[in-house]
């Protein structure tokens, strides 16, 4: 589960907004989503090789389903992060409606290089995703995962950020 756009890195006092994302590891949506749910963002691709073989029949789903929808990458620090926005947003074809381009930062994925690489990965993405969709990419990922940065964020602060948080609780009847 995660929650809420926000143009700053902290959570700010408002109601949040609940949304999901979705990749090929979720079972095949076969139902209506719950009504809490107000957005949905797919996987699309990650790193420069690998494209989510759900993604195409998930967005489908929330289009006919009439849901906000987007989609997101799941970066590769330690590969070309120019060459992974191309394919992403070649690969993404996002349409008009359809919420900004999402950065997924996991703390396993900065974790592969030093927090100067990771920020440098991040930025090159980010200028680049935002160069090609004309729209500001939103940074998808936790406080605990930014803090991996150490101190290296210099211009993350531009673009919103969606933080998730997990919950314990049972998986949402799709």
């Amino acid at each position: 589960m995660s929650v809420l756009i926000s143009d700053k890195p902290t959570m700010p006092s408002i109601d949040r907004v609940l949304g999901v994302d979705v990749s090929f590891y979720q079972e095949r949506f076969n139902s209506p989503l719950p009504d809490w749910v107000s957005f949905c963002i797919c996987r699309c691709t990650q790193g420069a090789t690998k494209k989510d073989g759900r993604y195409a029949e998930n967005m489908a789903f929330l289009q006919a389903a009439r849901r906000v929808r987007g989609a997101y990458h799941l970066i590769e620090c330690d590969e070309n992060p120019v060459e992974q926005a191309d394919i992403f947003v070649n690969q993404a074809r996002l349409q008009t409606g359809d919420l900004p381009p999402f950065l997924d930062l996991e703390g396993s994925k900065v974790d592969e290089v030093k927090p100067a690489q990771a920020h440098e990965s991040t930025m090159r993405w980010l200028e680049r995703a935002e160069k090609l969709d004309g729209r500001k990419p939103i940074i998808y990922t936790s406080l605990d995962t930014l803090g991996r940065f150490d101190g290296h964020n210099e211009g993350m602060e531009r673009y919103p950020l969606w933080l998730v948080e997990y919950w314990n609780s049972e998986p949402i009847d799709r």
